[in-house]
């Protein structure tokens, strides 16, 4: 508490408020978003576009959160899934694998359980608002080898009286990269106080030890290019910015380049600046998850209230991922100030010039299907579009995971060609 209300203190005065000169924030030069559909950006050439995940279809109303990742000439994808509402009981994470050919995805199967005590069911929020139940549920969160592959998921947990979210807690399995399926019971890579509280240890999960890797596992996720964009520590207490004005959630991976890390995060405050913000460092050491630090500024990147994902690219006929032979690309929703919130079109900019400029932008997906599961939650879905992106280059593809109305999952193939 002491540590926040310092950072809090500093941020308010104005200590520390120009980042490092390395630590650019005019980084667009992209002409502004001019149409619903396409923003008039142009359409990418696609290798594949294969929806995964149909929600309607298997009676879920919610399906979010993907993450995509490749190991063992594997590429695995994880996404979180609930029967009726968003993050609420009932929600599980699921997983698909895919070797070979594009569209060859292995059948989804669930990779942790939903937390939900004996003869509970799931039901919508007005529900257990009205019997003042905290909710339980699960976000996937990443997948990590070291060497052994685990799927990770952080818990987001919905409390009605009064209003808030937590987290309470992180659980990871291994996974069987050759079937998709899961090796042996989920266990704990860390608990809070939240776990006992909301009941964690009266469901399945009370059953579930410690992981033997989870000291393996942490150091991994504590990596700038690693670290997911969600945890405890970011639903449990606010992240404020160099302004003070505002706090962000939602991390991006770092990418070092020009000798430093730098990464993006997304701007929760309720005066929204509709802009994404960043962040720099020069060892990874000082910022979060190690370190909490305020040194986060506003950057000229519009955004649509919601995630991003920061990449780097190998361009095709290349064999290093230096400036000259890769692009750092960014995949995002660029429409500002919609006050309907729709998170289309889904688009990728990539870098060119020197120093290194978002110049580029292409579409990878428009024009949702207007044709979505009643959200039981004041009778609508939420952020109708594609969002939440997730990407990891295969040879010479991008694969990029994403939502679709938050309820069905879809992966992309771009070949890296377009980013010549």
């Amino acid at each position: 508490m002491l540590t926040e209300l310092v950072l809090r203190l500093l941020a308010l005065t104005g200590l520390g408020q120009s980042p490092k000169a390395s630590c650019r924030t005019d980084l667009w030069s992209i002409p502004p978003c001019t149409s619903e559909l396409t923003c008039g950006y142009p359409f990418l050439s696609f290798a594949f576009r294969l929806k995964i995940w149909n929600g309607y279809s298997h009676d879920r109303t919610y399906s979010h959160h993907p993450i995509i990742d490749h190991y063992d000439n594997t590429t695995i994808l994880l996404w979180s899934s609930a029967p009726v509402d968003e993050d609420s009981m009932g929600q599980s994470v699921m997983s698909s694998v895919h070797h070979g050919e594009y569209l060859n995805w292995t059948q989804p199967v669930e990779m942790f359980p939903p937390a939900m005590l004996d003869g509970e069911q799931a039901h919508n929020f007005s529900y257990w608002c009205s019997t003042g139940l905290p909710q339980r549920a699960w976000q996937s969160s990443a997948i990590v080898s070291i060497p052994e592959v685990y799927a990770i998921a952080d818990s987001y947990n919905f409390i009605c009286d009064p209003w808030r979210s937590v987290g309470a807690g992180r659980v990871a399995r291994r996974i069987d990269t050759a079937t998709g399926r899961p090796i042996g019971d989920p266990c704990w890579v860390h608990k809070n106080e939240y776990t006992k509280e909301l009941g964690f240890e009266n469901t399945v999960y009370g059953t579930f030890g410690w992981c033997e890797d989870r000291e393996k596992i942490e150091a991994v996720l504590k990596r700038p290019e690693t670290v997911p964009a969600w945890s405890d520590d970011l639903y449990n207490r606010e992240h404020p910015t160099a302004d003070g004005n505002h706090h962000v959630r939602e991390v991006t991976h770092a990418i070092r380049h020009d000798s430093i890390y730098q990464r993006f995060w997304r701007d929760e405050a309720v005066l929204n600046s509709w802009h994404v913000w960043t962040e720099c460092s020069e060892t990874g050491e000082d910022w979060y998850p190690v370190h909490r630090s305020t040194s986060i500024y506003e950057t000229n990147i519009p955004d649509a209230k919601t995630k991003q994902f920061f990449g780097r690219v190998k361009l095709p006929g290349t064999s290093t991922s230096a400036s000259a032979s890769s692009r750092l690309y960014l995949i995002s929703n660029t429409r500002q100030h919609d006050p309907n919130l729709h998170r289309y079109p889904l688009t990728i900019a990539w870098s060119g010039g020197d120093p290194w400029t978002f110049r580029n932008i292409g579409i990878v997906h428009t024009r949702p299907n207007p044709d979505i599961a009643k959200e039981t939650r004041d009778g609508y879905k939420q952020n109708p579009g594609f969002s939440y992106p997730s990407a990891v280059q295969v040879g010479d593809v991008l694969f990029i995971a994403y939502s679709e109305n938050k309820e069905n999952i879809w992966v992309a193939g771009i070949p890296t060609e377009v980013f010549v």
